[in-house]
């Protein structure tokens, strides 16, 4: 999807330092701590240029790698630091609503059953191996959508996927929501963008649900998402990653994955695989009117 998987051309500085490099290898950074960073990394810069005379290249050169560690530990704890110890927003307050603990499974793992093979054009092959279902590499989406009946509200989906081979989504994930749809993207643009796409005609890559996540190829991550009377949730593993509240929003899909509906899962030139794919209701949210 072009704007999924384009470059971000203001993407944040992921790469100030070979060492912050493999430490997004396995963390969520939000683009606004790296900010503090660079002022921090610059504020050293000065200081250790007014070193003692003989000893400024050498004390300059230590520091500055040192000041690099640091930053990135910085920045990795004020980022947890403020999730753990900041009062919830608006945005980000859950009502603790009581779940149906009924899963249903929607995949057998030995056969497609209801989920048939999106004919987008260009897909690649789509088999069932070892308990899993393997999407090979398309030109430029492949992907299965389900033919069986679904909820339309208060409803939880959850799945694992895995980036098997490419750099682009390896879960987009179209679902309804009400009488609307739209598509969780997990590693667009290039491999690093989580959102949610269309919110108000903007997609993944430039509403208020963009993050920029590092996955690794090989590795099953956990998706959830939550469909409520008035929002959307959504977690890889244990972490919340989307939170939406949807009074007032127009929420749509991008065109090409309209043949997702109304509920599919694809990939973009990318060779992915996904399991244990299971649905339930959820104690209706909304409000009676008198």
């Amino acid at each position: 999807m072009s704007n999924d998987s384009a470059p971000a051309a203001n993407a944040p500085p992921w790469r100030f330092s070979r060492r912050l490099s493999h430490f997004a290898e396995s963390t969520v950074i939000p683009s606004t701590f790296f900010i503090p960073c660079s002022v921090f990394r610059g504020s050293i810069s000065r200081l250790t240029q007014h070193s003692v005379n003989g000893y400024t290249k050498s004390i300059n050169r230590h520091l500055l790698h040192l000041a690099s560690l640091l930053a990135v530990v910085l920045c990795s704890h004020a980022s947890v630091l403020q999730a753990q110890s900041s009062p919830p927003s608006d945005g980000q307050h859950v009502t603790k609503k009581p779940l149906d603990d009924h899963w249903q499974p929607l995949f057998d793992g030995k056969t497609l059953g209801r989920w048939k093979i999106t004919n987008f054009g260009g897909e690649g092959d789509v088999s069932v191996k070892d308990g899993k279902i393997v999407m090979e590499m398309g030109s430029s989406l492949t992907g299965i959508t389900y033919q069986g009946h679904l909820p339309k509200n208060d409803y939880e989906i959850s799945l694992e996927a895995s980036r098997l081979d490419g750099v682009d989504f390896f879960c987009a994930l179209t679902f309804p929501v009400r009488d609307s749809f739209c598509t969780f993207i997990v590693g667009g643009w290039a491999g690093a963008v989580v959102g949610i796409s269309s919110i108000d005609g903007k997609d993944a890559s430039e509403n208020e649900t963009t993050r920029y996540i590092a996955f690794k190829t090989n590795k099953w991550y956990r998706l959830r998402v939550r469909v409520q009377q008035d929002q959307i949730q959504a977690w890889i593993d244990d972490a919340r990653v989307v939170h939406v509240k949807m009074a007032g929003r127009r929420l749509t899909t991008r065109a090409e994955v309209d043949l997702s509906k109304p509920l599919g899962v694809a990939s973009w030139e990318t060779r992915a695989a996904i399991r244990n794919i299971r649905i339930r209701k959820l104690k209706s949210s909304g409000k009676k009117k008198n």
